[in-house]
């Protein structure tokens, strides 16, 4: 298990502490009672190492419940395709065969994973073309690494579902998480947005610091955390938003989901971990410090969107 700074820790609780109070204000009761319970989840992980991972291994579904899944969602009267954006850009092969495994262990089998490499690796070419003689969901699209943006647009372009499903290249995800999302779009087709809570894990898959998200995303919180991140959004609505924007990066989710809800307000929120991000060196997953420039373009984002509003107005 990979050891996290015992000092960063002791930071991190204490800025979450800060956090409670904060959604106190912006989420009321219900945002602040989220927040603790993450704080407590992470405090006993802290004294009892190991304890987080052995909680959401107890909450995780049973093969047999997969199995259930799997056959519930044959008679799902909607069958949306979903297209897996995944931006690739020299990730570690052995994490980016797991993000990869994930999706491939998915329970709902209407899914395409669309990569756009833009690897100078050529190990990371030869993996995914091992991976597309095993399942022709998988497609890909060689370019020049044009950032993240361009490259989630590369990505974007050869996708042909519904609903576009944004996942990095290191990270990974509950085999639930597309069965949760359809089973969500067939209680109500006119969902645009579906977000989910998530965690996350380290290089050796030990997982830690559960974020709970809101079931309604206040524009006061959203404006000061992302609270969508990793999420399920309707394609058509992110092409009329504009796609990503390559002038973001760092920030290019964020700076989409404020052009989004503008856009819309059908959201929903399933209350359960299915994403998982990796915590890797390079990754604002293990600390900000990793991208300063994202720091940067959420400023940017936030002031563009301050802009359209008052243009609206």
């Amino acid at each position: 298990m990979r050891k996290i700074r015992p000092i960063r820790r002791v930071l991190s609780i204490g800025k979450s502490f800060l956090k409670a109070f904060r959604d106190l204000l912006l989420d009321g009761p219900a945002g602040f009672i989220l927040r603790i319970q993450s704080i407590r989840l992470e405090l006993m992980d802290f004294l009892v190492p190991g304890f987080y991972q052995r909680w959401a291994e107890d909450i995780e579904p049973e093969t047999s419940e997969l199995a259930a899944q799997e056959d519930a969602s044959l008679r799902f009267k909607y069958q949306p395709l979903f297209s897996i954006i995944t931006p690739v850009f020299n990730p570690g092969l052995d994490v980016f065969r797991r993000m990869v495994r994930s999706i491939l262990d998915q329970t709902y089998r209407n899914w395409e994973l669309c990569l756009a490499n833009g690897s100078t690796d050529p190990r990371v070419a030869a993996v995914i073309q091992d991976f597309q003689k095993q399942d022709p969901r998988i497609r890909s699209v060689s370019i020049r690494n044009i950032g993240i943006a361009g490259n989630s647009n590369a990505a974007l372009e050869i996708a042909s579902g519904e609903y576009i499903v944004l996942i990095d290249h290191d990270d990974t995800v509950s085999p639930s998480l597309l069965f949760e999302a359809a089973r969500v779009l067939n209680d109500d087709k006119s969902i645009d947005i579906i977000n989910y809570d998530e965690d996350k894990i380290s290089e050796d898959n030990f997982r830690r610091s559960p974020f709970f998200k809101p079931r309604v995303v206040r524009i006061a919180r959203f404006f000061l955390e992302n609270i969508l991140t990793h999420c399920v959004l309707r394609r058509s609505l992110v092409l009329e938003a504009g796609r990503f924007n390559p002038d973001m990066d760092g920030a290019q989710d964020w700076d989409l989901f404020f052009r989004c809800i503008e856009r819309t307000d059908r959201i929903v929120h399933i209350p359960k971990i299915l994403y998982h991000w990796r915590m890797v060196p390079g990754s604002a997953s293990l600390a900000r410090s990793e991208k300063p420039y994202a720091r940067a373009a959420q400023k940017k984002a936030r002031r563009q969107y301050i802009k359209r509003l008052r243009r609206g107005n």
